[in-house]
């Protein structure tokens, strides 16, 4: 179980964000949670989509480095550090790209 967000803007046009409750967590790497703004309002999860939006590479990098070396058996099996920090990243610029929908979101399931 993860995020399963869904940010609408009118009849038309809508952004569906999953993310999965594990060590491929987007929000984890900056120590945030989804299940935390789950019954928040829809300025909560904007605000959160921008946090996400604005992790740095470093952070990553930090993150994934310090997966490496406290979880590899957990997670060794999924590929090496360049896959992780191109995973997040992809995860990261897939939210800056739909931000401009996500602050404009009428709703927010």
């Amino acid at each position: 179980m993860g995020a399963d967000i869904t940010f609408y803007k009118g009849q038309d046009e809508s952004y569906y964000f999953r993310d999965a409750y594990n060590l491929t967590n987007l929000a984890w790497v900056i120590g945030k949670s989804y299940w935390k703004i789950s019954k928040k309002g829809k300025n909560d999860y904007i605000k959160f989509f921008n946090e996400l939006a604005k992790i740095s590479d470093k952070q990553i990098k930090t993150k994934v480095k310090f997966y490496f070396t406290k979880k590899r058996k957990e997670i060794a099996k999924d590929g090496g550090e360049e896959e992780w920090i191109k995973m997040f990243k992809e995860k990261r610029d897939d939210i800056k790209a739909h931000l401009d929908l996500i602050n404009n979101a009428d709703r927010v399931s």
